[in-house]
């Protein structure tokens, strides 16, 4: 059975470290036949990384419902912001969504970025976590656990994004050790406490990181065991990559149980099959 990608909520421009405007964004979609997009735009931290829209907040706002207004006849676009668990009382704002995430931590009075580079893990696991990768993990999985309680978001970002130079540098960390697999599935039911909604995020496969999707099968397995509800988001940063990775997502999804994937409507999330 095919599936179409109807909409990708998890997508960045460049206002902030996305390569398109927003308009671009929207008349791609067009072309791919969506029914609707969510422009997801980094929202502040302290850190004050590049990525994030800094001084831009209200022209990314205004720019955006600008075009939902434009385009409503052709696509039903939505407002959204990508909160980091360090965003907590820095976003006044009024949004349609937010995606809670994490992308951060804090060791030794230091920020540790989690998808920078090869480079910035390999010195922040050398000088700050004593050479001890799944220690550099657990301070990942700590703030994850502890996100519900910082952010709210109606669906959290790929979960274990820390994973993302695994193809590339499989030893700064041993993502099949048990001791790795027990402190991703602890974190998993803290947010369980408060949010169900999680996405099955591409974004490493456009952007050639990976050759699959967040998160990792053994959490796929938790998620289903534990009735959580899927959506799939291309994380774009690339109008070309709007829908990559889609069919995979979903022949994943199925592969591991699921029935259903989630789209927002004005009316909140409604399900349809897969």
């Amino acid at each position: 059975m095919s599936v179409k990608m109807q909409q990708n909520l998890h997508t960045h421009t460049n206002f902030c470290d996305g390569k398109n405007t927003a308009r671009e964004m929207v008349e791609k979609a067009i072309a791919l036949g969506f029914t609707s997009l969510g422009f997801s735009s980094h929202a502040n931290t302290p850190f004050h990384e590049p990525c994030e829209l800094g001084d831009q907040v209200e022209s990314y706002r205004q720019e955006v419902l600008t075009l939902k207004k434009e385009y409503a006849e052709k696509l039903h676009i939505f407002l959204g912001t990508e909160l980091d668990y360090y965003s907590a009382g820095l976003m006044p704002e009024s949004y349609d969504y937010k995606i809670a995430s994490v992308h951060y931590a804090v060791q030794r009075g230091e920020m540790v970025s989690y998808d920078t580079s090869v480079a910035h893990s390999e010195s922040a696991i050398a000088r700050l976590f004593n050479g001890d990768g799944l220690a550099y993990a657990k301070a990942y999985y700590d703030n994850m656990a502890d996100m519900p309680n910082k952010i709210h978001g109606d669906f959290v970002g790929h979960f274990d994004l820390l994973t993302k130079f695994d193809a590339r540098a499989p030893y700064l960390f041993d993502a099949d050790a048990p001791k790795y697999r027990q402190m991703a599935l602890d974190a998993l039911i803290a947010v369980l406490e408060k949010m169900e909604f999680f996405e099955v995020n591409t974004g490493v496969i456009g952007r050639g990181y990976r050759n699959a999707p967040y998160p990792a099968p053994f959490l796929l397995d938790e998620m289903k065991a534990r009735n959580c509800k899927m959506l799939i988001t291309t994380d774009c940063h690339n109008k070309d990559f709007l829908n990559c990775g889609f069919d995979l997502a979903v022949e994943l999804l199925r592969a591991h149980g699921f029935t259903e994937i989630y789209d927002l409507s004005e009316k909140g999330f409604i399900g349809r099959k897969i």
